[in-house]
């Protein structure tokens, strides 16, 4: 004879009560999970997938129930409480396994529409911050990294620099150019030098050559002639010339040395020297002419050149008849053509005397037919010289 148990099923506050065999027979069917979920359909009218089998066991904890072997420990839980509950009321009745039937609810179906729609818009602000705040955070590493490589550019460029001024190259350049300096300054005081001494030997020469013919002739026409020169200002390097022969209180160890070879100025007072011993009473006027033509060559640089006496400046014998040997006429004609080349550039040759303190006339004179009158090209010319 087989056992046989009451099957309670509540939902809603209904409860349904079965007899259900424990053992599979002919008569009633055995109790199983499967039998149970049957019972459940046939009696709510609930598919399984909305529904859920809970039953509460000796402590009172309520213990779900998704399949047969959960259900057989159920219904073994549930058989023995009921044993116990039957023996202290000293009955004979069957015993019983009580299962619960709660309905599936959906988090979604209590929620109102409104809210589920502030729900999920907030989800997707959620998820449009945290895509900002990645995108932040990738910002800053990435504006840190380029600090960083920024200031090892930095540095990288301070130690260049400070390697490339500790240079020996640079040093050894900074030692070139300042011996190319000082060379170039070298060069120009000796050009200087060199311009001045010949500028000296001219007019000293001119002075030379003055002296010697009034030493020769002796004769009271050549005093005359000079006095006259002197007071109508004509010559002032025949004046310049003079003045030694009159300082006789200088030192005689002051020697000048003539060099006739350097000075187209010494040809031609030579040359005019030599024809006023020969012919002076025919050529005097020419003479005088050509005397103001060197005085004007000369002038420029007299503030600058120191003429000794007249024991210094003599000549010898063989320097003399070399001053005689000159011809005459050729002379006067070079004397001409320059002082018509100096005649046309008279206002130029201000303007150079009045910037630069020695000035080669000669020179002045080719540059500016050079140049057209051009005295900013001339002055250039002869700064870089």
């Amino acid at each position: 004879m087989s056992e046989h148990v009451v099957l309670k099923l509540s939902h809603a506050g209904e409860t349904h009560r079965t007899t259900v065999a424990l053992h599979k027979t002919d008569r009633c069917e055995q109790l199983s999970y499967d039998l149970v979920v049957a019972k459940v359909c046939e009696t709510f009218g609930k598919p399984p997938c909305q529904w859920t089998l809970v039953y509460r066991d000796d402590e009172g904890d309520v213990i779900t129930v998704s399949h047969a072997l959960e259900f057989d420990d159920a219904c073994h839980v549930l058989l023995r409480l009921s044993s116990n509950s039957n023996s202290i009321n000293s009955n004979r009745k069957l015993r019983s396994v009580h299962f619960y039937v709660l309905s599936h609810v959906s988090f979604r179906e209590k929620l109102v529409a409104p809210v589920l729609q502030k729900v999920v818009a907030l989800a997707q602000l959620a998820r449009e911050v945290a895509t900002l705040v990645r995108t932040r955070e990738m910002l800053d590493k990435g504006r840190e990294s380029f600090v960083r490589f920024a200031g090892g550019a930095v540095s990288q460029a301070g130690a260049a620099m400070s390697h490339i001024c500790s240079s020996d190259v640079l040093v050894r350049g900074r030692e070139s150019l300042g011996h190319s300096a000082a060379h170039t300054r070298t060069l120009l005081s000796s050009a200087r030098s060199g311009v001045s001494t010949r500028l000296q030997r001219a007019g000293s020469a001119v002075a030379a050559g003055i002296e010697r013919r009034r030493s020769a002739s002796g004769s009271s026409f050549d005093g005359d002639f000079m006095v006259d020169d002197m007071k109508r200002g004509v010559s002032p390097v025949v004046a310049s010339a003079s003045a030694p022969a009159s300082m006789s209180l200088l030192p005689r160890e002051v020697t000048v040395t003539v060099d006739l070879r350097h000075s187209s100025v010494l040809a031609s007072v030579e040359d005019r020297t030599a024809g006023n011993g020969e012919v002076r009473d025919e050529d005097e006027e020419t003479s005088r002419s050509e005397v103001e033509a060197d005085a004007e060559v000369a002038a420029a640089q007299e503030s600058e050149t120191a003429y000794e006496s007249d024991a210094d400046t003599l000549c010898d014998e063989e320097e003399d008849r070399e001053w005689d040997i000159v011809d005459d006429s050729r002379g006067n004609t070079a004397n001409e053509a320059v002082a018509g080349i100096e005649g046309n550039w008279t206002r130029e040759l201000n303007v150079l005397r009045s910037v630069l303190v020695e000035l080669d006339h000669d020179r002045c004179c080719d540059l500016l037919s050079q140049y057209n009158g051009d005295v900013e090209a001339v002055l250039v010319k002869l700064t870089n010289v």
